[in-house]
């Protein structure tokens, strides 16, 4: 006979992969430390890359008046602030970026530890009914 409570809790477990385990199982793969470092290595390149875009655009929408002070402009002053609002934009996105990925990491890693129950909790009812079948 077909065990409600095993069909359920197939059913569930078989949601969960299909919707939230995509996503989660991969993040299990990684201790926490090494997942979030990972990221904030992507954020700090992808911020790197935004900042020098930035700069470009910045440049190109103002080139006329650059040109005009070419001769006149103090090159130290504007190297500093270039690199200090590089170091500013980059702070401000690691700290989110760190708090972002742990955020993610702990809240799959509920998932999957609920994951696993309902595995061993199918198991162990397998075990069972190859028990009465014997």
């Amino acid at each position: 006979m077909i065990n409600k409570r095993k069909v359920r809790l197939m059913a569930r477990t078989a949601m969960y992969l299909k919707h939230e385990g995509t996503e989660d199982i991969p993040k299990s793969k990684y201790y926490r430390k090494d997942y979030v470092s990972l990221h904030m290595w992507l954020t700090a390149i992808a911020v790197t890359i935004a900042y020098f875009l930035l700069l470009i655009l910045i440049a190109c929408c103002n080139f006329e008046n650059l040109i005009n002070r070419l001769t006149t402009m103090n090159y130290t002053v504007l190297l500093v602030v270039i690199i200090l609002g590089y170091i500013a934009m980059m702070l401000i996105f690691m700290f989110i970026a760190y708090f972002v990925y742990s955020y993610r990491y702990t809240e799959s890693e509920s998932g999957i530890r609920v994951y696993q129950n309902r595995l061993a909790r199918i198991y162990k009812l397998n075990k069972e009914d190859m028990k009465k079948i014997k």
